[in-house]
């Protein structure tokens, strides 16, 4: 017989579950479990994951670039939500070392052995400290950042500092492999979370209360425009975080000012009026009007006083309502006195009239107490009762003399909103060649923004959609600002299908807008309504608002037919196409799959992985536990490689908390049950490893099961009979963990999870584990090939499985030879 030779490592494709067995070609892989491909193409496990925080928010993140007014400079926040928002804050631990050994090393690692995180410091090639420090989460007193300190600091020559909560669990601790301290330094960074600045307690308190009930429940909606972040989860009003309090976007419309005649003054005249609108100068840099209201009643003062009566913006109300007053008059002050009733916070900007300057004021709050505020700058003098709030305003405006009913109006003052007082008054004592600025009337309605389930932003307007009362409706904003809403600011998304809106994205010049069953778009501008909405796709819609990702000027999402895209608004094609439709599309065909197998596609989360040309999607699965609902081990993530056009398959990954890119680092959140402390669902966050070294190939306490299938082989016949001889292996790439064991299955006739054989071949070379850690070039040479003869049955077909459980430890495959005699004679043999 003859012997064939056939060599597999030209190109690696993935996965295609479109085609069968029989048909499928011999680039793409018939089974994917936890791997990847490198740049130069070997096929290797997915990077893995450490636990870098504890649980809070967990229903939607976000990543804030944030501008700094104060500072001119980029602030960047990641955040995340549930009934309140919280930002990511690290508590680092800095080591130093002081003593006299030429070497002073430390370590923090997963040890395998007792399955759990240490800390190994080493002086002059002794250990001085080996402490165990847990998993950081599910346990009842974990060890924390205060409790490794003390353990250091009890070392001569060794010192910590800590910089954040020292509560936060030594175990998140991010991994670092025998930090030399005799060189620098270092600081060991682990994750926290503090909740933002917000004026009412749980501002998302309806959303939150439906997590477990709603079929439809999904993560909150962010998006940033105009330096702010913008929050939206259809339940509760839009939110807006402007980098130093979290309340309502947009202002309400006051009720009309009233006035009466005062005491003897400056003014005399005519039918006198007033207008009355709410301004909020926000800690972002912008400038938000709400609507102005106009006074009922002309008023006639002769050479008097005219007391104008004003409704404040209360406390409770949700808009940026933090106030104080004054307690006492105190003059040349900068530590002011105030009630104890106050809700100012430092970082807010203090807005107050200064006795000093004979106007109002702001000043940055540097500190607070129960009875006082620090302000940045001069000395202020100010009086007994006044109201000093974090920069909301009320503009009172008048219009001159006038024999009939005025146009024209001018600003009178801006004073400090009371939120702790329905009313105020304010005495105008303004000729009328005092008055200040004219007031400009707003062309369009400001009222606030709409409820909705998803934002957008779209030729600088934001978008809002998924009205729970409106389902179909899609509005914007007014070019003036994002938090302006005109009533005429709408339309609607008519599918053929009578479906809801599902989700909105931008697509280079349109905006597409989806149903579960179509795709539109709108072109044009909507700032002057000369738009028109456009039927893509009455097949072809979106499942979920999170799956939407941009990536390269092209939009991704997840239909019911599994992942499409789409380019300037053009027809929406398959992401990875066969001859016969996405490469993919059979992982949606989940007829007669019991409840936990089903995947709960309105929660659907995905991003972007840039440094790793990834689009990766989350498909839930989920099961309820005491009335809980979480996700469960069915879950799924589909990576597709847009740089070499594959489809990848992970496990062990819950990404439903949301997955986002925050500097260098990929973060994600899960939603898993726990008994282990309360029984509760948790949203620990999670670090995707970086490390370029072996560490980089662990799923924080448990190992990375990678599976790779090749295709089947049938050498074009699949009805006739040969032998499979021998395969060959070969691992090139050179990495942190060179010395690895590849477990190889045999199967035949296309009978799947049938093994007929197994072996395992191991690889030369010692990575880290034979030489010195430095002292070689990174992972040590080795031959990087194995071979190992095959079960020689008389087969049709044959296939084999990579699989490689080891932990802390990488599996690259760069390709294979299988060795195969061929029939002597084409015929069918029984």
């Amino acid at each position: 017989m003859e012997h064939l030779l056939f060599k597999r490592y030209v190109n690696h494709f993935g996965l295609d579950l479109k085609s069968n067995d029989i048909v499928r070609d011999s680039k793409y892989a018939s089974k994917i479990l936890n791997a990847q491909y490198s740049i130069p193409g070997s096929i290797e496990k997915r990077k893995g994951y450490q636990a870098h925080g504890p649980t809070s928010g967990g229903l939607g993140n976000f990543t804030y670039n944030r501008f700094d007014p104060s500072t001119n400079t980029l602030a960047r926040e990641f955040i995340t939500v549930d009934q309140n928002l919280f930002k990511y804050t690290p508590t680092t631990l800095n080591v130093a070392y002081s003593g006299a050994g030429a070497s002073a090393t430390i370590s923090i690692y997963f040890d395998t052995v007792t399955d759990q995180y240490r800390c190994l410091i080493s002086e002059e090639q002794t250990d001085v400290l080996d402490y165990a420090l847990g998993l950081g989460f599910d346990e009842v007193s974990p060890v924390t950042i205060d409790d490794l300190a003390a353990q250091i600091n009890a070392i001569t020559g060794f010192a910590t500092t800590i910089t954040g909560a020292i509560t936060t669990p030594a175990a998140l601790l991010k991994i670092v492999r025998a930090h030399e301290l005799t060189t620098e330094s270092i600081d060991l960074e682990a994750g926290n979370w503090t909740q933002v600045n917000s004026t009412v307690s749980n501002p998302f308190s309806s959303y939150y209360g439906v997590r477990h009930t709603a079929e439809d429940f999904e993560n909150v909606s962010i998006v940033q425009i105009n330096n702010c972040a913008y929050l939206s989860n259809g339940y509760d009003d839009v939110h807006k975080y402007d980098g130093q309090t979290f309340y309502k976007a947009g202002l309400p419309t006051p009720t009309a000012p009233t006035a009466t005649i005062g005491a003897s003054g400056n003014i005399t005249g005519s039918n006198y009026y007033y207008k009355a609108q709410f301004i909020q100068y926000d800690a972002a840099g912008n400038i938000v009007e709400g609507n102005p209201t106009i006074s009922a009643t002309g008023y006639v003062p002769s050479a008097q006083q005219l007391v104008v009566t004003l409704t404040n913006s209360v406390a409770g109300s949700g808009f940026n309502t933090n106030c104080a007053t004054v307690s006492g008059s105190q003059n040349n002050v900068t530590t002011i006195t105030v009630n104890s009733t106050h809700t100012l916070k430092e970082g807010d900007t203090a807005y107050f009239y200064d006795a000093v300057t004979l106007g109002h004021v702001t000043r940055e709050v540097l500190g607070v107490s129960g009875t006082a505020i620090a302000i940045a700058g001069s000395d202020v003098t100010v009086t007994d009762d006044a109201v000093i709030s974090n920069n909301l305003r009320i503009a009172i405006y008048r219009n001159k003399t006038s024999a009939i009913t005025p146009t024209l109006f001018y600003l009178v003052a801006e004073v400090p909103n009371d939120s702790f007082n329905a009313t105020q008054t304010y005495n105008d004592n303004l000729a009328d060649g005092s008055l200040g600025a004219l007031f400009v009337e707003p062309v369009t309605d400001r009222s606030p923004p709409p409820k909705g389930k998803y934002l957008t932003t779209f030729q600088n307007l934001l978008v809002v959609s998924g009205s729970r009362t409106y389902p179909q409706a899609f509005y914007w904003s007014d070019s003036d600002g994002p938090e302006y809403f005109p009533e005429v600011n709408q339309d609607l998304i008519q599918s053929p299908n009578g479906n809801i809106v599902t989700g909105s994205g931008v697509n280079g010049p349109v905006l597409a807008a989806y149903t579960e069953t179509s795709t539109h778009v709108i072109s044009g501008t909507l700032a002057d309504s000369n738009y028109r909405i456009e039927l893509k796709s009455g097949d072809i819609g979106c499942l979920a608002h999170d799956s939407l990702t941009d990536i390269e000027g092209t939009l991704f999402w997840w239909s019911k037919r599994g992942p499409y895209r789409m380019t300037s608004g053009q027809i929406p094609i398959p992401v990875g196409i066969t001859d016969n439709g996405g490469r993919i599309e059979s992982v949606m065909n989940q007829e007669g799959v019991e409840d936990a197998l089903l995947y709960q596609t309105k929660r659907i989360t995905s991003i972007n992985w840039r440094s790793q040309n990834k689009w990766v999607v989350f498909l839930p699965c989920e099961s309820t536990t005491n009335s809980n609902r979480h996700s469960n081990s069915n879950s799924i993530v589909y990576a597709y490689d847009y740089s070499r056009d594959a489809w990848l398959k992970w496990t062990n990954l819950d990404l439903m908390g949301g997955i986002k890119e925050f500097g260098s680092e990929v973060f994600f959140q899960e939603r898993r049950y726990s008994t282990a402390v309360t029984a509760t669902n948790k949203h620990v966050l999670y670090k995707m490893h970086n490390l370029n070294d072996a560490w980089d190939y662990q799923d924080n306490n448990a190992a990375i099961e990678m599976v790779y299938g090749s295709a089947w082989e049938a050498l074009d016949q699949p009805s006739v009979l040969k032998r499979f001889l021998e395969v060959r292996v070969m691992g090139l790439d050179q990495t942190g963990a060179n010395t690895y064991t590849v477990t190889v299955q045999q199967e035949m006739n296309y009978q799947e999870d049938a093994p007929v054989a197994e072996f395992t071949m191991a690889t030369a070379g010692g990575g880290y584990g034979l030489s010195a850690y430095s002292t070689e070039p990174y992972g040590d040479p080795s031959e990087g090939v194995a071979r190992h003869e095959l079960r020689r049955d008389r087969t049709r077909s044959m296939r084999v499985l990579f699989i490689n459980e080891q932990e802390q430890t990488n599996c690259p495959i760069t390709g294979w030879e299988l060795m195969i005699a061929a029939p002597y004679r084409n015929e069918f043999k029984k």
